[in-house]
């Protein structure tokens, strides 16, 4: 999933959750993954005083990624 803090990929983060594909398509994230990415991007939206409008699935918005990356993951 990708952060935007400000209106250009230089001032984002990205956070990516890491797993094998299968297939072409990735396997879903255990529960310490989802768990882990969701303190993550709750402890980044306040502290950067961000709302959810600002996560976006990479899938959706790099090319070269699949639009199936990342929407399994729990933010």
């Amino acid at each position: 999933m990708l952060i935007v803090t400000g209106g250009t990929n230089f001032d984002s983060i990205a956070i990516e959750v890491v797993g094998a594909p299968v297939n072409r398509s990735y396997r879903e994230p255990t529960h310490a993954q989802n768990s882990s990415s969701k303190w993550l991007t709750e402890e980044l939206l306040l502290t950067l005083n961000l709302t959810r409008e600002r996560i976006y699935p990479h899938g959706l918005i790099d090319p070269r990624k699949q639009e199936s990356e990342a929407r399994l993951i729990r933010y």
